[in-house]
């Protein structure tokens, strides 16, 4: 059986053009999580279409469905019969918040939803976790600006946690979230904490629970987003040791990364140097981290190096070292996956 894979479009062309690349190792990490065994045929067009596609010894299953209905570029996918009719399989395709939670915010530096999102399929499929992909894994994002990850999380299912140091940042995560829920008339509950250690503040710690359904919340089969003003350096001040599944985030793409302890600039490379091992402490056993950064700014193996000297393993066989692509001008993204 053959099926192929409709990319969503893109309006800037240079960048459409990468994703056949990332859907393609997107596919065969997910894939792999299924056991199901596949050969891809790569990129075909099929009455002026060009779809992205792979064969299987059987009919498409329901699970292996629903996880390439994950795939975070996917639009549609399709049987293709006898080589040219194109039959499309979207069915029962779902989402546990509506997508529009990630995407309403608008900002300069906001991370593309999409690849967002592919990140978090990235970590989950690459962890000991794999197998429990549609439960309430949790998530963490350890520099989460505005919290695009976290809304990804959330629409996914999953629980999600993060900490930036910006004040203004996390306190938009806060209004946004509270004024998104009560819009459309989620049932939550919200709380927060300053948070002490030894005597000194370290920063203040947001709780929203809500569900998707009023019946849900109500049955308390909820999901839980926490958000923190700190310093990363810190996250063992906010967040219990191996409370996440896996970890995300997309580094600052410049070389200089601010704090609020001190008015200094500290340098993205120092910083890792200093985070990677609280990361490491926060994620479980099995767990797996994405890391996406400019690789105009910092190299592959100077960052693996960082990883590697915090305890983890850095995955470098293909295709798990395919991910470099162009954003724009200044920007050249790569991604490095490593797991605990």
């Amino acid at each position: 059986m053959i099926y192929g894979i409709l990319r969503y479009p893109h309006p800037n062309s240079r960048y459409y053009e990468s994703t056949r690349t990332l859907l393609s190792n997107e596919f065969q990490i997910l894939m792999n999580g299924t056991g199901e065994t596949y050969e891809m045929i790569g990129y075909k067009t099929i009455g002026g279409v060009e779809l992205f596609c792979f064969s299987l010894d059987a009919p498409l299953k329901d699970q292996t469905r629903k996880i390439l209905h994950r795939i975070s570029s996917l639009h549609i996918l399709f049987e293709i019969e006898d080589g040219l009719r194109l039959l499309p399989l979207n069915e029962d395709r779902s989402s546990y918040f509506k997508d529009d939670m990630a995407s309403i915010l608008k900002y300069s530096g906001k991370t593309n939803e999409e690849f967002t999102a592919m990140m978090i399929n990235l970590g989950v499929f690459s962890s000991s976790f794999a197998d429990k992909y549609d439960t309430p894994l949790t998530v963490f994002d350890p520099m989460c600006g505005r919290g695009t990850t976290l809304y990804k999380s959330l629409i996914m299912g999953y629980n999600a946690s993060g900490i930036d140091i910006d004040k203004n940042d996390v306190s938009e995560i806060n209004q946004y979230m509270k004024r998104y829920l009560k819009y459309h008339m989620y049932k939550h509950e919200a709380e927060h904490q300053t948070i002490n250690m030894f005597g000194e503040h370290k920063g203040t710690k947001y709780t929203i629970t809500t569900a998707d359904t009023k019946e849900n919340y109500k049955a308390k089969d909820v999901r839980v987003i926490q958000f923190a003003q700190g310093d990363t350096r810190e996250s063992n001040c906010f967040f219990r040791k191996e409370q996440f599944h896996i970890f995300v985030t997309d580094l600052p793409y410049g070389v200089q990364h601010s704090t609020v302890s001190t008015t200094k600039f500290v340098d993205i490379l120092e910083l890792l140097k200093s985070s990677a091992r609280e990361w490491h402490l926060l994620l479980k056993k099995g767990g797996a981290g994405v890391i996406a950064y400019n690789t105009h700014h910092i190299g592959r193996t100077v960052i693996s190096e960082v990883f590697k000297n915090a305890g983890f393993e850095v995955l470098e066989h293909s295709p798990y070292n395919e991910f470099e692509h162009w954003v724009e001008q200044a920007v050249n993204r790569d991604l490095l996956i490593v797991r605990k």
